[in-house]
């Protein structure tokens, strides 16, 4: 190993490194005709079932809340959280993981990394108000008299009716696929020092066999 190996190792780890975790957007490929076609598809089914799903914002919040999911097993085993908060039991609506992580990141971040609980709260803050946006595509009602122009979609959803340009639509996701990428790398962010001190007495220990040189 030599120290360019080690100043490249470093550098990957730079990212998380500023007082704030890094945003790195995750997003589902598909291409804008296919979306187009499924989107066709499922706003007609949906006059006919009296109700609205968006393929685009439905599939991205799919792959966030697979890492909610995923979230709930590894923050609970984290040695900071207390026995009765580990063995809570949490049901299987996502609304309740996302308010159970939450939870979980009060009791292990503080001690972590300074900023790092409020800077989770935030993020928790963006995931909760996407998934407002994300309840009301899914779970509202699509009304032929009031969708009648193609660049705007209109929902009713807790007696309230919502209009989504196309545009928002696209921004919806993206900010979903963002989101995904932040919750995955948090951990990253809040580890970094850790991480720095680690690789370079990694590289120490793989540099000290080359060189049969004892490290203490």
């Amino acid at each position: 190993m030599t120290d360019d190996h080690l100043e490249a190792a470093l550098a990957n780890l730079a990212r998380y490194s500023g007082p704030k975790p890094p945003e790195l957007g995750f997003n589902v490929v598909i291409s804008p005709a296919a979306l187009a076609l499924i989107g066709h598809i499922v706003a007609q089914w949906s006059a006919l079932a009296d109700t609205m799903w968006s393929a685009l914002a439905d599939t991205m919040w799919s792959a966030l809340a697979d890492t909610i999911k995923f979230r709930v097993s590894f923050m609970r085993g984290h040695p900071g959280v207390p026995p009765e908060l580990r063995k809570e039991h949490v049901r299987s609506e996502t609304k309740y993981k996302i308010a159970y992580i939450e939870k979980l990141g009060e009791a292990i971040y503080p001690k972590e990394r300074k900023g790092a609980e409020k800077e989770f709260s935030k993020l928790i803050s963006r995931i909760n108000r996407l998934k407002g946006h994300k309840d009301a595509l899914v779970h509202g009602t699509f009304a032929l008299v009031d969708n009648k122009d193609p660049n705007v979609v209109v929902v009713h959803y807790k007696k309230k009716k919502i209009r989504f340009t196309i545009a928002r639509l696209t921004e919806i996701g993206r900010e979903i696929g963002i989101a995904n990428g932040s919750l995955i790398e948090f951990d990253q962010w809040v580890g970094h020092e850790t991480h720095v001190t680690l690789t370079r007495k990694l590289f120490e220990l793989a540099g000290s066999e080359c060189t049969g040189r004892v490290i203490t």
